[in-house]
C-alpha cells in the first residue's frame, strides 16, 4: 500500500535520543511577501526620516504694517521660500483697548499754521474711536477748506479732512486711532486760517477694542484683540501651501503685525 507521508506528524531523533518535531513549511509565509513587508517598513522608516528633516526647517515668517483709517486696511504676508509650511503658532499684534470716554469741544479765532483748534490732552494709551464735527464761522476763503487735522501719538491720523469752503457745520466719517499715551491728542489747523474766520470742532471719543478678520489659506476667523494688544493662536499642525492667502484685515487704524511660526515641508520644494 502506498503510504504518504504527513509533514505535521513526522518527528525525528533527537541529537540525546528525544524526538523532535519537523517543521510544517506549509504555514511559513513565502519569501515574496517577507519582500513585501521589508519594502513597506523601509519606505515607512524614510518617510519617517524625511518628515524629521522637515521638522528640523524652522519657518517664522512677520510682516508689520501701520493701517490708516479710510484707505489701508489689510496686511498681507507673502512667504520667500519655495516649499509649504507646517503651522504651529500665529502671532498677531495690534492696537491695544483704550480707557473711557469724553467729548471735548472748543473753537478758534483764525488760527496760525499748525494751531491747535481743539485739545483732547494726553488719552490713555490705546484704541479710540473718534466722532468729529467741525465748524467754520465769520468770514471765510477758499483757503479754509480742508484746513483741519487729527492728530495722535505724535502724527496725523487724519491729514485733511474734506470739507468746502463754506459757514457751517460738517459731520466727518467716524474714524479710529490710537493713543501712545504720551503725547496729546489734537485737532490742528494745518495752514494760516483767513483773517476774521472762527474754526471749531466737537468730538467725541470711546475706547474700543479692536476686531479683525484673519485669513489662512481656505480658513477665515473674525477675532478681537484682547486688551492687552496681542494675540497668540496654537495650532494643531496645520499646513500652508506657498501660495496659500495670508491677510489680516481691520477697520482700526494703527501699528498691526502678523506673525507665522512653523516647519517647512522641504520634501515640497520648488527648484
Amino acid at each position: 500500500m502506498l503510504r504518504t507521508r504527513d509533514h505535521s506528524q513526522v518527528t525525528r531523533a533527537g541529537t540525546e535520543g528525544t524526538a523532535q518535531q519537523e517543521p510544517d513549511l506549509a504555514h511559513f509565509p513565502s519569501t515574496v511577501f517577507q519582500e513585501n513587508d521589508i519594502a513597506e517598513i523601509r519606505e515607512h522608516l524614510q518617510g519617517l526620516a524625511k518628515r524629521q528633516a522637515a521638522w528640523e526647517n524652522v519657518v517664522d515668517e512677520r510682516s508689520p504694517q501701520t493701517l490708516v483709517p479710510w484707505s489701508v486696511t489689510t496686511l498681507q504676508l507673502t512667504p520667500n521660500y519655495e516649499f509649504p509650511i507646517f503651522v504651529k503658532n500665529v502671532i498677531i499684534t495690534g492696537p491695544p483697548t483704550g480707557t473711557g470716554s469724553g467729548t471735548f469741544d472748543n473753537t478758534a479765532a483764525a488760527p496760525g499754521a499748525n494751531a491747535t483748534v481743539v485739545n483732547l490732552g494726553t488719552l490713555p494709551k490705546g484704541t479710540y474711536s473718534a466722532n468729529v464735527i467741525l465748524s467754520l464761522q465769520g468770514t471765510v476763503a477758499a483757503a479754509d477748506a480742508n484746513n483741519m487735522k487729527f492728530v495722535a501719538s505724535g502724527a496725523a491720523v487724519i491729514p485733511s479732512f474734506e470739507y468746502p469752503a463754506v459757514v457751517g457745520n460738517y459731520q466727518m466719517p467716524v474714524f479710529t486711532f490710537t493713543s501712545d499715551g504720551v503725547t496729546a491728542t489734537t485737532l490742528k489747523a494745518i495752514g494760516a486760517a483767513t483773517a476774521g474766520t472762527i474754526y471749531g470742532g466737537d468730538i467725541t471719543i470711546t475706547a474700543v477694542s479692536a476686531p479683525f478678520t484673519l485669513q489662512l489659506g481656505d480658513r477665515v476667523w473674525n477675532l478681537t484683540l484682547p486688551a492687552t494688544g496681542i494675540l497668540t493662536i496654537g495650532c494643531e499642525p496645520m499646513t500652508l501651501e506657498r501660495t496659500d492667502p495670508r491677510i489680516l484685515s481691520s477697520s482700526i487704524a494703527g501699528a498691526w503685525s502678523l506673525e507665522i511660526i512653523g516647519f517647512g515641508d522641504v520634501r515640497k520644494r520648488r527648484y
